[in-house]
């Protein structure tokens, strides 16, 4: 018993000497990394994940112009609109851009650790298995990507697989995508030419329609 009583006391000493060392050393040091210098170890973050997919918010269909677009921000001739910065801040923050190390941590002047990122960030303007093109998604259960669309009021769909490579099946559904929009397959994406070729092409099958119900209306059917 006396024996177990000393190497506790031992041990308490030990703690409350290094305790109060580490707190000299915070009083009479002026750095700012000391705090993590005492009580953290030299690579303090280790990161979960190896890739870091930024959040992507897919803007609306039919929005006006960006207030940045009309910016002009040298020559001689400038013009800054109102919350110019600012506008661009936030368009930043929803496409997920890049901005940069690390802030605060790359202003440390002594510890050089956080300089850099401490995770595999590599500037993608949207994710993998995002599309642009409207209409073209990716099910990760089914391991394909889908086109959709709806062509004279008929919905359809189209699948395209994976397993000769997913940015393959990506670009071929995209390129099948802007297809039927060129062909004027898509019922909201016709041009004016488009849709007056239509109106002309059905033009018997309206006249036909219309004989048909005018008989059955006077009863000669």
């Amino acid at each position: 018993m006396p024996e177990r009583k000393k190497t506790q006391l031992e041990m308490l000493r030990n703690i409350m000497t290094k305790s109060g060392n580490a707190m000299k050393k915070l009083w009479t040091s002026k750095n700012l990394c000391t705090l993590s210098d005492v009580f953290f170890s030299k690579h303090p973050y280790k990161p979960k994940t190896r890739e870091v997919i930024h959040p992507y918010i897919t803007p609306p269909e039919y929005l006006r112009p960006s207030d940045c677009f009309e910016a002009r921000t040298s020559g001689l001739q400038q013009y800054i609109p109102c919350n110019y910065y600012r506008t661009k801040w936030i368009e930043s923050l929803r496409s997920g851009e890049y901005l940069g190390e690390d802030y605060p941590w790359n202003l440390l002047p002594k510890w050089k650790y956080w300089k850099k990122r401490k995770y595999n960030v590599r500037y993608h303007e949207i994710p993998w298995f995002i599309s642009k093109v409207k209409g073209v998604s990716y099910y990760e259960r089914l391991n394909v990507w889908m086109v959709q669309w709806v062509e004279n009021g008929v919905h359809r769909i189209r699948r395209f697989r994976c397993a000769f490579g997913i940015l393959q099946a990506k670009l071929a559904a995209e390129q099948f995508r802007r297809n039927l929009e060129e062909s004027g397959r898509v019922d909201n994406r016709k041009s004016e030419r488009q849709i007056r070729m239509d109106y002309i092409q059905k033009k018997d099958e309206r006249i036909l329609r219309k004989k048909k119900y005018s008989k059955i209306s006077k009863g000669q059917f």
